[in-house]
């Protein structure tokens, strides 16, 4: 062979092996982005209804305070409008004293219309954070199936991320859920529209 055609044997070698590994890593990037977008897919479903739970805990926390600290202040005035009733009455008439009264006599129904408000937002919150329990233990349980809710160190953030439970192999960055998995990954959604890189990735789409 003259050296004009190894010269051009070995381009044309040259750049099939180019198209070849760039058409392989191509193809794997859409299906690594399908995977770990899934995943955050479900983690956000889990992180909104963990997120309405712990406000709703919070409140309840924060009407629990609220309440107790209104305690003094309605004790404190109704013991001073008894002390200003018993002067009034056992005096000639006092436009000071009256003036007390009639003062004492709104903070006290100010206060108490607190209480009031109080005691319904932390009937409220405590509502809310029955039924946000019930859902979010329920997603969870789904989740579970699929991924592994694993513990971390994250002073800003949350506590913990998900992992899949089947693992890819070893320097594989990308493998398909077994058909199980694929079917209880779909699961998680329930009635509500299933994300698309879960479908893909569920081989659904």
């Amino acid at each position: 062979m003259k050296k004009g055609c190894h010269i051009k044997a070995s381009i044309w070698y040259f750049c099939l092996f180019t198209l070849s590994s760039q058409s392989h890593t191509y193809g794997q990037i859409p299906q690594t982005n399908i995977r770990e977008l899934c995943r955050k897919r479900v983690s956000g479903i889990y992180l909104t209804s963990f997120d309405k739970n712990e406000r709703a805990k919070a409140l309840i926390e924060i009407t629990q305070q609220k309440l107790k600290q209104l305690e003094k202040p309605l004790f404190t005035a109704k013991k001073q409008l008894e002390s200003l009733k018993q002067k009034e009455k056992y005096s000639k008439f006092d436009l000071e004293t009256n003036n007390k009264i009639d003062q004492t006599s709104d903070r006290i129904k100010q206060i108490e219309n607190t209480i009031v408000d109080q005691k319904k937002l932390y009937e409220s919150a405590k509502k809310d954070y029955k039924e946000s329990s019930v859902h979010m233990n329920g997603l969870k349980t789904k989740i579970e199936k699929v991924f592994n809710f694993v513990k971390v160190n994250n002073s800003a953030g949350y506590k913990f991320t998900l992992e899949y439970r089947d693992k890819c192999p070893k320097f594989r960055f990308v493998c398909p859920l077994p058909k199980e998995s694929s079917e209880l990954l779909l699961k998680i959604f329930d009635n509500k529209q299933v994300p698309e890189s879960c479908l893909k990735y569920s081989g659904h789409y």
